[in-house]
């Protein structure tokens, strides 16, 4: 089997997600599937036809991402890591100067708008399981979704780092 793992940042990049996406990489090769993890903006739809599953890590996916996953047919599999509003939330309360704040408003607007559509609309159409990485979060987005917590390997388990 494969699985495609969908995030807008390069596996090389420094950051919570980035890390959680390597461990559960490994732990999928641990399980015996094959690990592609691809970019957002260098996926295509012949590519993604030739999985088993798409795991998709985020909310962050520009549209041409949408359509490709929409249209494709393997097991499509959809992970929130964060409370979507709230972070978007807390940047409006703590901006400095009236910019700042406006452009913190129109960041919040924009997102809550994509955040309403996705929750009530896309998801259902697109994603065949939703997973969240704690039951607050699933509780905090208002949407139902299967937890399975973060995955954390230990260096003295003998793994690679590397996918």
């Amino acid at each position: 089997m494969k699985r495609a793992c969908l995030i807008d940042t390069s596996p090389s990049s420094r950051g919570g997600v980035a890390k959680l996406m390597l461990y559960l990489a490994l732990i999928y090769k641990m399980l015996g599937y094959n690990i592609v993890w691809v970019e957002t903006r260098r996926a295509s739809f012949s590519m993604l036809r030739t999985y088993d599953k798409i795991h998709v890590h985020g909310l962050s996916l520009r549209l041409k991402a949408f359509w490709l996953i929409l249209l494709s047919k393997p097991k499509k599999i959809l992970t929130l890591h964060g409370f979507i509003l709230d972070e978007v939330r807390t940047s409006l309360y703590f901006s400095h100067g009236i910019l700042e704040a406006f452009k913190a408003l129109i960041e919040y607007i924009n997102i809550s708008i994509h955040w309403i559509v996705l929750k009530l609309i896309l998801i259902s159409l697109i994603y065949d399981y939703v997973t969240a990485v704690s039951y607050v979060e699933a509780r905090k987005n208002h949407i139902r979704a299967i937890v399975i917590p973060n995955s954390t390997i230990c260096r003295s388990s003998g793994l690679s780092e590397t996918p």
